[in-house]
């Protein structure tokens, strides 16, 4: 490769030469052969791409007509979930609510610096609503669906900590 600069204005211009290359009949045969070689790679890669989409498709038919099997039962399972969890919660308040009221305190007392009044005084209320999120007989028994919503959304307790 010969390459030549030379002024074009004020830009410079570049010039390359390349040199003339001859292929011989086995270089021409072996090329030729590696392009048919990826070609039929390609292709295998098309078919296993569109044996994926269908299986893919089958599982999503498949998935969809068990969501409709099962969405028969979800207003029960919720309100049966939601009794449950209120039932729960008020077995474990007292308990959960003195685990909160000595954790805060222990938190607050390692860097007390660390915390603006205002989350000295949320703090207890946190951890009382981690305390019954994360207690074995809520976390054991009751979806997390209903967990996150009924304990942290719109809660179905009152905050024992509310001055």
């Amino acid at each position: 490769m010969n390459r030549q600069l030379t002024w074009d204005g004020e830009s410079i211009k570049q010039k390359v030469v390349t040199e003339e290359k001859k292929f011989t009949p086995k270089e021409i045969l072996d090329s030729l052969q590696h392009v048919r070689n990826q070609i039929g790679q390609m292709n295998q890669q098309l078919a296993q791409i569109s044996n994926q989409e269908k299986q893919i498709k089958a599982n999503l038919t498949s998935a969809t007509e068990f969501e409709m099997q099962l969405k028969a039962f979800e207003q029960k399972c919720r309100v049966l979930q939601e009794d449950k969890l209120r039932s729960i919660v008020m077995k474990i308040t007292p308990e959960c609510e003195e685990m909160a009221a000595k954790s805060s305190k222990e938190t607050i007392a390692k860097d007390p610096e660390a915390y603006t009044e205002e989350q000295k005084k949320k703090l207890p209320y946190l951890d009382f609503q981690k305390n019954l999120a994360t207690h074995p007989k809520v976390a054991e028994n009751i979806s997390q669906h209903i967990i996150r919503e009924f304990l942290y959304e719109t809660p179905v307790f009152v905050n024992p900590f509310k001055e």
